[in-house]
This record gives C-alpha cells, sequence and structure tokens, in this order.
C-alpha cells in the first residue's frame, strides 16, 4: 500500500513539472533623464509567465560612470488597453530605499501582450515616465533578449 501510494504522489509531482509554463526571460539597458540636465543608465530584466502575459517583474540596476552598479532594484508592471503602470524600488549601497512608479503609453500596442511590448525593444525603443516623491522625469528601454525557462 505504501509503495502504491508513493507511486502515485511520484507521478503526480512529474505530471505538475511537466504541466508548468515557461516563463520567459528578457533583458536590455535603460536609460533615464531627471530634469534637464541628469541622465541615467542602467540594465534590466523581466519575467513573464504565459499564464499572466500582461503582467510582469523584474530587477534593474543603476551604473555609475566607471561601469559599477550604485543601486540595484525590482519593479512589477501591468498592461492596461496599450498603457504600463508599474512600481518600483531600490535600494543605493549604502542602503538608502527608494520607490516610486512609472508609466508608459505605446501607440500601436493595445492588442499586444506586455510580453510583446518588451520584445518590441528588439526593434525600436520604448519610452515612458517615471516618479518617486517630488523627482520625475523620462526613460527609455532599449534591447532585450529573449531565453525560456521552465519555473
Amino acid at each position: 500500500m505504501r509503495k502504491g501510494f508513493l507511486v502515485i504522489l511520484l507521478a503526480l509531482s512529474a505530471h505538475r513539472l511537466v504541466a508548468q509554463s515557461a516563463v520567459t526571460e528578457l533583458h536590455g539597458s535603460w536609460s533615464a533623464t531627471a530634469g534637464p540636465s541628469q541622465t541615467f543608465w542602467g540594465t534590466w530584466t523581466a519575467q513573464v509567465s504565459p499564464d499572466k502575459p500582461n503582467e510582469a517583474e523584474g530587477t534593474w540596476a543603476l551604473f555609475n560612470n566607471r561601469a559599477e552598479i550604485v543601486v540595484e532594484g525590482t519593479w512589477a508592471a501591468n498592461k492596461a488597453r496599450s498603457e504600463w503602470l508599474g512600481s518600483w524600488a531600490a535600494r543605493t549601497l549604502p542602503g538608502q530605499l527608494y520607490s516610486g512608479t512609472w508609466t508608459a503609453d505605446i501607440p500601436g500596442s493595445g492588442d499586444k501582450s506586455f510580453k510583446q511590448m518588451l520584445e518590441w525593444t528588439l526593434e525600436k525603443d520604448i519610452f515612458g515616465s517615471w516618479r518617486c516623491g517630488p523627482s520625475k522625469g523620462q526613460w527609455r528601454l532599449t534591447g532585450p533578449q529573449s531565453k525560456s525557462q521552465n519555473r
């Protein structure tokens, strides 16, 4: 009886692993402005599940002029019609915390999934805006690469 239960449990577990969807991972670079003279740059990653194609989450990093990471953070977003709505959080290396929101309105993306919108950056840059308290600016995403990974 115990062996039969173990075989059934293993079979169910294996079926569940096979049934899990492949998560698409994307990555690229970004740049952003704050006010008329500050420009920032860094990298981003995104994970999009086929089960929720209009939601994504990921990480980002901000680099200084010597290409050293000075801020690392996370972000999450969802798509509403042709607009991306997101939030972000970050921690500087000394430990100061920041958080804010971001948005982008992409013309022609009404019927596209969030994943497809991120993949568009292979062909063209995507633009949006960000806010952190009274500070605000514009951002641009460029060039992700895609790889599927079972999770």
